[in-house]
């Protein structure tokens, strides 16, 4: 049996596939709909009711040794970046909002990113005192959910590292810009969403820093400093 979610509007490489085996072949989506008002994995799982599967487990899950990327002090993971610019909060006001942090809590801080946030990552650490920040740039996937779990919690965008940070059992708050957060929204009941509309860039600091400090006073003991 072949699931097949590639592009292949002239059915040509079903085709080929036929020629060469007689498996059942079961075409999938090759993207969620996002005119759809359904969460991406429900789509991506709909061929499996095909097989009479109705209820396949939607939220995705990573299951990780306990200790594993445990942090020597209370650490809150940050992405501030995304493979899409559209989708960015201002690095201005990351900074800004990074140095309320450092100032009203006692937290130390994991930057995380990839290729996509450039310099980023280390122009945003660098007002940060050495002892409370690290960067991490591109490391595995694998090394990475381990560093995430080990978190308190997680602040980002819409990215694939939300969805990883959720996976792992994280708590997290995403700042979302233009796309459907119905199909794209990271799957978990620990993850809210900031809506900022189509210009993330309009989104004040103020209540984004009021958000993320109530959602800290629920993940991480002991509370937040009053500012």
């Amino acid at each position: 049996m072949i699931f097949s979610y590639l592009f292949d509007p002239d059915e040509i490489f079903r085709d080929n596939l036929a020629r060469i085996t007689k498996a059942q072949i079961i075409q999938g989506p090759h993207r969620p709909l996002e005119g759809r008002a359904v969460h991406a994995t429900e789509q991506l799982l709909e061929p499996l009711q095909r097989l009479a599967i109705f209820d396949a487990e939607c939220e995705p899950r990573i299951n990780l040794n306990s200790a594993a990327g445990a942090q020597l002090r209370p650490t809150l993971a940050l992405h501030p970046g995304s493979g899409g610019e559209r989708k960015n909060w201002p690095e201005a006001a990351w900074q800004e909002l990074i140095g309320k942090l450092v100032e009203a809590t006692d937290l130390n801080l994991l930057l995380v990113g990839g290729e996509a946030e450039g310099g980023r990552l280390e122009r945003l650490a660098r007002p940060v005192p050495a002892s409370r920040v690290r960067v991490l740039r591109g490391i595995p996937l694998p090394a990475l959910a381990a560093e995430l779990r080990g978190c308190v919690g997680f602040a980002g965008h819409d990215s694939g590292i939300s969805h990883l940070a959720a996976a792992v059992g994280l708590p997290g708050l995403v700042l979302w810009g233009p796309t459907n957060a119905t199909v794209w929204r990271p799957r978990s009941d620990r993850f809210e969403i900031l809506h900022g509309g189509d210009d993330l860039g309009a989104l004040d600091v103020q209540p984004v820093w009021e958000e993320l400090r109530r959602r800290l006073a629920e993940w991480w003991q002991p509370q937040p400093k009053a500012t």
